[in-house]
């Protein structure tokens, strides 16, 4: 973890000037990547990644091959 002297207040919160904050597991970092430290960033994208390949086969499902899919997930 990045330590530096360089604390400010803003809006009663102690903000390190020298090192961000990932809003999503609290680590510091010297640079934010799409508002996350790099390690949130990748996984954050990986996530989407696989969201938007799940989402993707479902819509190339034709309506038998998705009710099929449907009744497999109740057993």
């Amino acid at each position: 973890m990045l330590k530096s002297k360089n604390m400010i207040t803003i809006n009663n919160t102690r903000i390190d000037c020298g090192c961000l904050r990932c809003p999503q597991c609290g680590n510091l970092t010297e640079q934010l990547h799409e508002g996350y430290c790099e390690e949130c960033c990748n996984q954050n994208q990986s996530e989407l990644d696989r969201h938007n390949a799940e989402y993707d086969h479902w819509n190339r499902l034709d309506n038998e091959r998705r009710e099929e899919a449907i009744k497999r997930g109740y057993t």
